[in-house]
């Protein structure tokens, strides 16, 4: 199959997630949303060396679980929106691999603990959500610290607008600010 697109948002889908053993079965896959349903489950692992989509939505489902390390690997990712789901967990450092990611969304969520150093290495990196997540603590990427590629700022408030103020950026998490040497909270 040809398939390239998969636009299946807000439709009331149930199940779970395929496996990357199904999903192999479209290889021409890039665009995935699937956001706004009622799909449970964990995040498949193995996704990771099965698609290679540039852009993932699983936004406003019931996914559960923790954040795949694996996921690491799918370096053809630009967009990653995985908001208003129960996902659980710390953040994996291998994400930090995602070198082409350019939106990352994981806000409203359970998430805990501190955004990995690595993931400094997000270059391409100009839009991200954490906001509503009460157990992440720490700090953020410093390089993260500025208007970024959209001249607004990296980091998307609870409000909508893109915004560099980190405060007001990580509202509802224990997030103190900007990392900087020695990955402690400085700014």
């Amino acid at each position: 199959m040809n398939v390239a697109r998969l636009n299946m948002v807000y439709l009331g889908l149930q199940g779970r997630l395929p496996s990357g053993a199904i999903m192999k079965n479209l290889p021409h896959l890039k665009e995935i949303y699937l956001g706004g349903n009622e799909l449970k489950g964990t995040l498949p692992a193995d996704w990771a060396g099965a698609i290679t989509p540039t852009e993932l939505f699983l936004n406003d489902n019931m996914l559960s679980g923790t954040l795949p390390a694996s996921w690491g690997k799918i370096t053809s990712l630009k967009v990653l929106s995985l908001p208003y789901n129960q996902l659980s967990g710390p953040l994996p450092p291998a994400w930090g691999q995602l070198s082409s990611l350019e939106t990352l969304k994981l806000n409203n969520n359970k998430l805990s603990g501190a955004v990995p150093s690595q993931w400094a290495g997000m270059k391409a990196i100009s839009t991200v959500t954490l906001f509503n997540n009460p157990q992440m603590t720490g700090c953020v990427p410093e390089p993260w610290n500025g208007k970024g590629r959209t001249g607004q700022g990296f980091f998307q408030s609870p409000s909508g607008a893109l915004s560099s103020n980190v405060k007001d950026a990580t509202r509802g998490t224990a997030i103190q600010g900007f990392c900087c040497k020695g990955w402690q909270y400085c700014v």
